[in-house]
Order: structure tokens, then sequence, then C-alpha cells
């Protein structure tokens, strides 16, 4: 069965999927680095619908010394 990926239905949701993913990620190389996730800043990025920002975000996970850096 081959599903159509191409409706802006479905391409609404697959998007919505992809942004939750990174949001999830982001989130795991957080809490694996050891950081304490206080639950306003992980709200702001489970609830972050803004691709270029949540790519932004996973760069800089890598580097930052402070969950704070991350969103300066």
């Amino acid at each position: 069965m081959t599903v159509d990926y191409t409706s802006e239905f479905i391409q609404g949701y697959v998007k919505k999927g992809e942004l939750k993913g990174e949001a999830r990620a982001l989130l795991t190389i957080l809490d694996a680095r050891g950081f304490m996730i206080p639950d306003e800043m992980r709200a702001c990025i489970e609830s972050c619908r803004d691709e270029e920002l949540l790519d932004a975000w996973l760069h800089r996970v890598a580097t930052v010394e402070s969950v704070e850096e991350l969103f300066t």
C-alpha cells in the first residue's frame, strides 16, 4: 500500500510530527548531557513550531554550557 503524502492535509500532519520529533531529540540530548530542564523551558521546546529555530537549537545543543545558553 502506498500513501500519498502530497495532500496538504497529510503534509500538515507529517510536518507536525517532524517538529515534535526535533523537539524530543533536543530534550533527549539535553537530558543526556546532564542538564536539568526547567518546566518552563521544556514547555517552550515542546510547543515550538518554528522549524528554523528548532534546527538552530539542535545545532547549539552540543556546545552550550547551560540550558539557558541555548535560548540566547
